[in-house]
């Protein structure tokens, strides 16, 4: 198959053999994957894309190739960059992740939990299998990061009282001074206890339109007036971590 990945406007897919990938470097891991940045041959674009496919010769492991993100995760480049991220880029980020959650979930290994605590639904702590309400749940606690400046729950150990807690309805608290009211009403509703209380990714973009709202959109100019006054105090936060709180590993088994 003739190889078109260097065309913008194309959006097939091509197989790239593993030998043309060089200067390999593991750069973060997840609970689903881990992220490795490689250089490419003859390989580029001006825009962030999908490249192709390809498998691991050693591991026999499949390797989807993406753009490299230079920004890195979302949690490295809101400590680079929360200084300028306004509200109006919060609700842009937020409105595009919500657009990620509109499609079904495959369960994966129903024995494992994949994420960070602090993002894994209540639910999935205590053995249930993932579903799109468990991501609902994450995107909750995503919009109290975006809010906040600061990851959740990073002043206490990320352990088993931690995910007893998150099963006993513990949540990190965001105040009206940094968000507006309907914010954090729809962000709560996001982390409900009951899945079934949660909104599904179509509600949350109908109530994220509701942002422009004359007397919801005055909130978030005060707030951000709020942002912008409290920035060094927010960088503060966001240095102080627990040296347990984990931001980083991936999963864990559940011991029934």
């Amino acid at each position: 198959m003739k190889s078109k990945i260097h065309e913008s406007h194309d959006i097939i897919f091509d197989w790239i053999p593993y030998s043309q990938f060089y200067n390999i470097k593991e750069i973060d891991k997840g609970g689903f994957a881990m992220i490795k940045k490689y250089s490419v041959n003859n390989y580029g674009s001006n825009i962030l894309r999908i490249y192709g496919l390809s498998q691991n010769l050693n591991t026999k492991e499949y390797i989807m190739v993406l753009e490299y993100a230079e920004g890195g995760n979302f949690n490295n480049w809101m400590n680079k960059n929360n200084r300028n991220f306004s509200w109006l880029s919060k609700l842009n980020t937020l409105f595009n992740i919500n657009i990620g959650l509109c499609g079904e979930v495959d369960n994966i290994d129903k024995t494992k939990i994949y994420g960070v605590m602090p993002y894994v639904a209540p639910e999935v702590l205590r053995g249930k299998p993932y579903t799109q309400a468990t991501d609902i749940y994450s995107f909750g606690i995503i919009m109290y990061f975006t809010a906040a400046g600061r990851q959740p729950f990073a002043n206490c150990p990320h352990d088993k009282f931690l995910a007893l807690g998150i099963c006993n309805g513990i949540r990190p608290e965001v105040n009206e001074l940094e968000a507006p009211k309907y914010y954090i009403v729809l962000m709560k509703k996001c982390c409900d206890q009951n899945p079934e209380n949660r909104p599904n990714s179509f509600e949350i973009y109908e109530s994220v339109l509701q942002f422009q709202n004359n007397e919801i959109e005055e909130q978030f100019k005060e707030v951000e007036e709020y942002r912008k006054a409290n920035l060094l105090s927010n960088e503060n936060n966001q240095s102080s971590t627990h040296p347990q709180a984990d931001l980083n590993y991936a999963a864990g088994t559940i011991d029934h």
